[in-house]
């Protein structure tokens, strides 16, 4: 039986959630940074804009690392779901060369023995003439 990728592909599911969850807090975050700063120019409004930006760019960084390693899951699983595959048609190729080897030597067995049978059938002949 193959590797089935679906447990793969329901763990990227949940981590395209979680990044999906994490562009949406962004946003947010970005949002409520741009009605905290409009019309406002002091330096403690900056030190704050700078704050968020620092988060805002730690929360991409992570949901890059989700997404990462979501579609890292899901290649592994269909790595090794086709390595699977492709042992399984090399062991399905090597029986039926077993298969084939062996009967191709009961062909030759049988053909022997019926070659045997012929010439003791013509040896009892010739005894019979004599």
């Amino acid at each position: 039986m193959a590797y089935d990728v679906s447990a793969a592909m329901a763990q990227k599911t949940e981590l395209d959630k979680a990044a999906d969850e994490i562009t949406m807090i962004i946003s947010r975050l970005e949002n409520a940074r741009n009605e905290y700063i409009a019309g406002w120019k002091s330096a403690e409004v900056y030190d704050v804009e700078s704050a968020i930006d620092a988060d805002i760019r730690k929360l991409r960084s992570l949901r890059d690392e989700i997404q990462d390693a979501g579609h890292a899951i899901l290649k592994n699983a269909e790595d090794i779901q086709r390595e699977e595959e492709e042992r399984l048609a090399r062991e399905e190729e090597e029986r039926r060369a077993k298969e084939e080897e062996e009967r191709l030597a009961r062909e030759e067995e049988e053909r022997l023995a019926a070659e045997n049978a012929a010439k003791e059938i013509i040896s009892r002949i010739m005894n019979l003439r004599k």
